[in-house]
């Protein structure tokens, strides 16, 4: 990704910010989310940048929007309740980029890739636009994170 990208992608992301009190689906309470839907002109932008590897399959809401997009259309879905829903040409053994808009703890990243083993497909790469993580224990690839947006946890 090239400087201008870089900078483009930040300013991108720094519109999609909104502050308030927000419950995130950890349970946390946080002073500011990242509202996704409000840069979706980009989304394929976004994900091109990211340079998925493999089929998308995205966690909803904002990953099912994004991979959507990239996708045409055609990608998997994981829902928050464990649900998922494969394209036609989704297959056993095959590999996928799992997709969210953002991490914050990795437990609904590791719970949609766990739904992915219970079909026997496999997730070769995480993918997120912003990555929130303070401990960073599984590798996820991100285009953003806090830091490059100045952007306090607490």
């Amino acid at each position: 990704m090239n400087q201008n990208n870089n900078e483009k992608i930040i300013e991108i992301v720094r519109h999609s910010i909104k502050y308030g009190s927000f419950a995130l689906s950890s349970g946390q309470l946080k002073p500011w989310i990242c509202d996704i839907f409000e840069v979706r002109e980009y989304f394929k932008f976004l994900v091109e940048q990211l340079n998925p590897r493999y089929p998308l399959v995205g966690i909803e809401l904002g990953g099912v929007l994004l991979a959507s997009v990239y996708s045409n259309g055609v990608s998997g879905i994981i829902r928050k309740d464990g649900s998922f829903y494969k394209p036609l040409d989704l297959n056993s053994g095959n590999i996928v980029s799992l997709l969210d808009d953002a991490v914050t703890t990795e437990r609904t990243m590791l719970r949609s890739e766990k739904v992915l083993n219970d079909y026997n497909i496999i997730v070769g790469e995480r993918l997120v636009i912003l990555d929130r993580r303070k401990d960073k224990i599984t590798v996820i690839k991100s285009l953003v994170t806090v830091y490059m947006l100045d952007l306090s946890e607490d």
